[in-house]
C-alpha cells in the first residue's frame, strides 16, 4: 500500500506540475484529485493556449464547453475580409493524442452528430497512461512493475436557438471517471455546464462553462475521497473585420487554483492552411530557475483542410520541464 500510496502522490505532482506555480499560490493549489482532467484535448485549443471556452467550435467543445457543440465547423474560410456562413449540419468524428511530459501519454475520441434542428449529441473518451513503475517494498525490494492510468466516459447535448438579435446555445455533459493503479482504482462522477451567445454579425460570440462538477465515489483508501478539480470560466472570441484573424480569450477559475487568463489567435489568410498561437498564464507561471521561464506558457501550431477531413499539430513549451507535442485528425463524415 505504501509504494501505491507513494506512486499516486508521484503521478499526481507530474499532472498538476505544469499548472502549479513553483512559489506557492496557496494552501489549496493542486488538491483536487482526478488532475488528468485539467489537460486538455485537441491540437487546435491548445495551439491557441486553450482559450477556447468563447470559440468552441470542433469536436473539442466536448471537454471545453459542451454548447459549442451546436456550431461545430471543420475550416474557417474567409472570402474578402467576410465572416463565413455555419456549415450545414453534420457527424464529426475525431481523434487526437498528446505526447505529454516524461513517459505520460493521453488522447481523446469524439463523436459529434446532429439529432435534429438546434439539437445536437455527443460521445467522447478521454485517457492518460502514466506508463510503468517500478514496485518496491517499504525496505527497497523491487516487487515488480505496475503501471497507472485514468479514464472519463463522457455523454453530452445541447441545443440552440434563437435568442434576441443572436443565437443561444445551453449545453450538458455527463461524464463516469475512472482511476486505476496496480491493483487500486477509484472511480467518480461529474457534470458540465455551459453557454454560447452569438451575435448576428456572425463575428462575434460569448461562451460561459462551469466544468467537472460532482464527487469521487469511491476512493483509493476507505478513509479518503478527493474533491474534483470542478472550474468556471468565461471567453470570448472574434472574427476581425477585413483581417483573416480569430482572436479568443478567457479567464478560469479552478478550486484549487487562482484565477487565470489565456489568449490565442489563429490566422486564416492561409487557407486551407491554418497557423495559430497563443499564451497561458497557468503554464506561464512555471519557475525552473531556467533564463527560459519566460517562453513558458506559449504555444503554437498550424492545421490543414482536405476535402472532408482535418489534421491538426500543436507544440508547447514548459521551459526546462520540456515541450509538449499534440496531434488530432477530424473527419466530417
Amino acid at each position: 500500500m505504501m509504494r501505491k500510496t507513494m506512486w499516486c502522490a508521484v503521478c499526481a505532482a507530474v499532472v498538476v506540475l505544469p499548472w502549479a506555480q513553483a512559489g506557492a499560490i496557496d494552501d489549496n493549489a493542486g488538491t483536487a484529485g482526478y488532475s488528468f482532467l485539467k489537460i486538455g484535448v485537441g491540437a487546435r485549443p491548445a495551439a491557441m493556449a486553450e482559450a477556447y471556452v468563447g470559440l468552441a467550435d470542433d469536436y473539442s467543445a466536448l471537454y471545453y464547453n459542451p454548447a459549442g457543440i451546436t456550431g461545430l465547423r471543420l475550416s474557417t474560410p474567409w472570402a474578402d475580409g467576410t465572416a463565413p456562413e455555419p456549415e450545414e449540419p453534420a457527424t464529426y468524428v475525431a481523434a487526437a493524442y498528446n505526447s505529454w511530459l516524461v513517459d505520460i501519454q493521453s488522447g481523446f475520441l469524439a463523436l459529434v452528430t446532429p439529432v435534429h434542428s438546434g439539437l445536437w449529441i455527443g460521445a467522447s473518451i478521454q485517457y492518460l497512461d502514466y506508463g510503468e513503475f517500478i514496485g518496491t517494498d517499504g525496505q527497497g525490494t523491487i516487487q515488480g512493475n505496475f503501471g497507472a492510468s485514468d479514464m472519463a466516459f463522457a455523454l453530452s447535448a445541447a441545443r440552440r436557438q434563437r435568442a434576441g438579435s443572436g443565437d443561444l446555445a445551453l449545453g450538458l455533459t455527463g461524464r463516469m471517471i475512472l482511476s486505476s493503479i496496480d491493483d487500486s482504482s477509484s472511480w467518480g462522477v461529474a457534470a458540465d455546464l455551459g453557454a454560447m451567445y452569438y451575435l448576428p454579425d456572425n463575428r462575434t460570440q460569448f461562451g460561459l462553462a462551469v466544468t467537472n462538477m460532482g464527487a469521487q465515489m469511491d476512493g483509493m483508501t476507505k478513509s479518503h475521497k478527493d474533491k474534483l478539480p470542478a472550474q468556471f470560466a468565461v471567453g470570448a472570441s472574434h472574427k476581425l473585420r477585413g483581417l483573416p484573424l480569430i482572436l479568443a480569450g478567457d479567464l478560469s477559475k479552478a478550486i484549487d487554483d487562482q484565477v487565470r487568463f489565456a489568449l490565442g489567435g489563429e490566422l486564416v489568410s492561409f487557407a486551407p492552411f491554418y497557423l495559430r498561437t497563443g499564451y497561458s498564464s497557468r503554464r506561464g507561471d512555471i519557475e525552473t530557475g531556467s533564463s527560459n521561464d519566460g517562453w513558458a506558457g506559449f504555444s503554437g501550431g498550424l492545421g490543414v483542410t482536405h476535402k472532408h477531413f482535418r489534421l491538426d499539430y500543436a507544440i508547447g513549451y514548459l521551459s526546462e520541464l520540456g515541450t509538449v507535442h499534440r496531434v488530432g485528425l477530424t473527419a466530417r463524415l
